[in-house]
């Protein structure tokens, strides 16, 4: 998960910052509005999670800016006010969710990764909205409706199919990581549930005939496309 932290206390600031980095998230420290509106730019197109410390609200108008740098930002904002004025003046100044001290780690994490499966909700929308036709290695990706062509002949998907199949000829001959491939058919989750990928994967080893993919299973690690084309130009 990619977090911004905005906070100008440096002993608040290093204290969010040790709790999402001993959840291995990657995080990015802003002392001032000026860095935080510089990061943001800097992840235009990145799902991520600003998290803000409002002390007071003299400066929460600022607040109404962040999501024109950066639309796929999922804003944070942790005050110490239990009352509900400052709650609905929290929101209505930006802010898409917020905690109330005293709040635990634990419940400052699990609201962080809920914005941030919005934040990649909302940006594969959009991806998938500009998307139309992309060809990889002679298949023929249509995201109008979802459709495959395998030359001039069309392939029955499913939606879930059609998003795996997509990826793995996109980046053919590496090994993806089963987590990897459920965030890419099911945006905005994290961890695979079950044999649902590999029930995918026995789907498509049905579908796609193999002398033009094959679909390689490594133990322990995921799983890999090989392909005879060597056609790896999108149009």
């Amino acid at each position: 998960m990619q977090v911004l932290i905005w906070e100008k206390n440096p002993l608040q600031r290093q204290s969010l910052q040790h709790i999402f980095e001993q959840e291995h998230h990657q995080v990015t420290l802003c002392h001032n509005y000026h860095e935080l509106r510089h990061a943001l730019k800097k992840h235009q197109q990145t799902p991520l999670v600003v998290v803000v410390y409002a002390h007071t609200l003299s400066h929460l108008k600022q607040l109404y800016t962040l999501h024109r740098f950066a639309p796929y930002a999922s804003l944070l904002v942790l005050c110490l006010q239990q009352d509900s004025q400052t709650h609905l003046s929290l929101l209505n100044a930006g802010a898409d969710a917020f905690l109330a001290q005293p709040f635990s780690e634990d419940m400052l994490l699990a609201q962080s990764r809920a914005l941030q499966r919005q934040s990649k909700r909302l940006l594969q929308a959009r991806l998938e909205s500009q998307r139309t036709v992309e060809t990889y290695h002679d298949f023929t990706f249509d995201f109008g409706q979802y459709t495959l062509y395998d030359g001039t002949e069309k392939v029955e998907l499913s939606k879930r199919e059609f998003l795996l199949l997509h990826y793995l000829l996109k980046h053919p001959h590496r090994v993806h990581r089963r987590e990897k491939l459920y965030a890419i058919v099911w945006p905005g989750k994290t961890s695979a549930q079950g044999r649902q990928i590999d029930n995918l994967i026995v789907s498509l080893r049905q579908k796609i005939t193999p002398q033009r993919v094959q679909f390689l299973s490594h133990y322990g690690k995921g799983y890999e496309a090989q392909t005879l084309s060597q056609n790896h130009q999108k149009t």
